[in-house]
């Protein structure tokens, strides 16, 4: 049972870390657009 709550509550928070992360980086690319459009091209 503890070790199920702790499971829940570990990935509970990646999911929460991960979103906060993915939102970081929306902010980012749409601060830097043109690096990132310079960066995602394969060289």
């Amino acid at each position: 049972m503890y070790q199920y709550f702790f499971y829940h509550f570990k990935t509970r928070a990646m999911k929460e870390n991960e979103e906060k992360m993915t939102e970081n980086n929306r902010k980012r690319s749409n601060n830097h657009k043109t690096v990132k459009l310079v960066q995602d091209i394969p060289k």
